[in-house]
């Protein structure tokens, strides 16, 4: 999969923890107010602004089958820029660390599939962490 030598940002939603890989990563900011638009998807958070920029924001817990609570006094928002150089926010409950794995898995084929959100496994001294497919949120 990837070498050890790139990094992720660890990350926490509800009880369980994942990692984005770093390079997808813009930048990390506490929870402005988000402007709700109507008839959007449960997932679909609203927009803030960023800076002069309008910035779609998704709940990643909702997406994952869980909920962010945006209220805690550690959750964030993740920006996150794709290639296209579209900007997506996402909220997470928790930003724990930077870090690095000491080993990195593929998914096992039992746990792919057309809606798995993982890209990868992990592996740290504390046990494994997912290691979430950021592309398929933004697209």
């Amino acid at each position: 999969m990837q070498t050890e030598t790139e990094q992720f940002v660890e990350l926490r939603i509800g009880d369980e923890k994942y990692a984005i890989t770093i390079y997808k990563i813009k930048e990390i900011i506490r929870i402005p107010r988000i402007t709700y638009v109507p008839g959007a998807g449960s997932q679909f958070k609203g927009i803030i602004n960023l800076r002069g920029d309008v910035l779609p924001v998704i709940d990643l817990g909702e997406t994952l089958g869980t909920r962010c609570d945006p209220e805690q006094k550690r959750a964030r928002i993740i920006v996150i820029q794709d290639e296209g150089e579209s900007l997506l926010g996402v909220i997470v409950d928790e930003v724990i660390k930077v870090t690095r794995y000491r080993e990195l898995r593929p998914l096992p084929v039992s746990a792919k599939g057309a809606n798995s959100r993982l890209s990868g496994i992990g592996v740290a001294e504390q046990g494994m962490v997912g290691i979430l497919d950021i592309d398929k949120f933004i697209s």
